[in-house]
């Protein structure tokens, strides 16, 4: 969990992914959770950087924002010139 940028809670889960879920809050790394369409989250569940509701939402989260601020593409030309050096 301390190298990895972003958790994708998927409900129903057990207490032992939320407690990873709240982890992730906790030390200001993104946390996406995936609910049913019409399910209310509970209040902690605002802690999350996003709540979806369907896969395609999942997916836009992802695309559109690193959890520093970083776009895609930004991290795509920092991840080439980084291979270039070496």
């Amino acid at each position: 969990m301390q190298w990895a940028d972003t958790c994708l809670l998927i409900l129903p889960c057990g207490r032992s992914a939320h407690l990873e879920a709240g982890w992730f809050c906790g030390q200001g790394k993104r946390c996406i959770i995936l609910t049913r369409d019409g399910e209310e989250p509970e209040l902690m569940a605002l802690l999350a950087t996003d709540i979806c509701i369907s896969l395609a939402e999942v997916l836009q989260a992802l695309a559109e924002s690193h959890p520093c601020g970083w776009t895609k593409d930004a991290q795509a030309k920092t991840f080439a010139t980084t291979e270039q050096e070496a």
